[in-house]
């Protein structure tokens, strides 16, 4: 089941961000239609695995500490590096 973000409108024209989960983009956006909404944009987006991390590593290592570090990632890590 795939995420999607949206903005939209409801009944009292109250601008409303938030995401729903479902099986494709037309359900979903029948799902929203049924509470009343009226869509203004819709994207899937990516359901990040509760058991994932975002780790940022700034260029530069300087010490074995640091890759040790690295070297103990369980595998549902994201790395980015950045310099």
């Amino acid at each position: 089941m795939a995420s999607y973000s949206y903005t939209a409108k409801n009944l009292k024209g109250e601008v409303i961000k938030d995401s729903i989960d479902g099986v494709s983009e037309d359900l979903a956006i029948s799902r929203l239609k049924d509470m009343g909404y009226f869509i203004i944009n819709i994207t899937e987006s990516k359901k990040e695995d509760k058991n994932t991390r975002l780790i940022e590593i700034k260029t530069g290592i300087e010490s074995e500490e640091d890759i040790q570090v690295l070297e103990g990632l369980s595998g549902n890590e994201q790395i980015i590096v950045k310099g």
